[in-house]
């Protein structure tokens, strides 16, 4: 008697399929959410985002809520003097920064990071970008608690 294993293997295009779906998977995984247009948080901000010529913002996030400053900009003006001014440094301890730049044609904007330094409470110099009008600032709290760390590697 012959048994019927042969009708249980999977045929050759439902092998490819599978293995495109896995690299796929795969892909996506390894550049994470940021590469789905619809993920960005950019979006949000620009489109807040002053038009007036010489205006910035900075938009700080906490755990329960948000906070919108908006500043004007008054000779050259970096990440560190908007941070000053809005009374991002006096309120977080540690924060990520991201700089968010619109770019003309394209869809989304620039986005920028900017390390700041705890120690020293200042952006690092290497990071600390121009600003030009138009340009969005957010902050958002960054903990050195080690599950937060290791919960934002899966969310990166």
């Amino acid at each position: 008697m012959q048994s019927n294993h042969s009708n249980v293997l999977p045929s050759p295009r439902t092998q490819i399929a599978l293995s495109f779906f896995c690299i796929a998977a795969a892909a996506l995984i390894s550049t994470g959410c940021s590469a789905l247009p619809l993920a960005s948080t950019a979006g949000t901000i620009e489109d807040a985002a002053p038009t007036d010529s010489g205006q910035y913002q900075v938009k700080m996030e906490t755990f329960g809520g948000s906070k919108m400053y908006r500043g004007s900009i008054e000779g050259p003006m970096t990440i560190q003097t908007a941070l000053e001014r809005s009374g991002a440094i006096k309120k977080y301890r540690n924060m990520e920064v991201e700089l968010y730049r619109k770019v003309e044609g394209a869809y989304q904007p620039l986005k920028m990071l900017a390390i700041y330094d705890a120690g020293k409470k200042m952006v690092r110099p290497e990071t600390d970008y121009g600003l030009l009008a138009g340009d969005s600032i957010l902050v958002k709290t960054k903990s050195d608690n080690p599950l937060n760390k290791v919960m934002g590697s899966f969310t990166q």
